[in-house]
């Protein structure tokens, strides 16, 4: 019998110190098939970024919504961040 498909979500927000060893530690696994699902919520530290370089781009869905980006931003500025 061939496994299905399984689905890994990584939700981030301002995470880009953790973001590279966490989908590191995803491609390290030996299941197969999987796709990697990244949900950036607006991160204003590089995160995308580093998710859009993944050598495995293609099993990647990085969805970023501007307005939340705003929203990151004012918030890490009120944090004096």
């Amino acid at each position: 019998m061939t496994p299905g498909l399984v689905s890994i979500l990584v939700v981030n927000w301002n995470g880009a110190r953790l973001l590279e060893s966490c989908l590191a530690s995803v491609h390290a696994q030996d299941y197969q098939p999987f796709e990697l699902i990244v949900v950036d919520n607006g991160s204003v530290d590089g995160s995308a970024e580093i998710a859009a370089k993944d050598e495995a781009v293609h099993q990647i869905r990085l969805y970023v919504r501007e307005e939340d980006r705003t929203e990151a931003r004012r918030r890490l500025q009120a944090q004096g961040e």
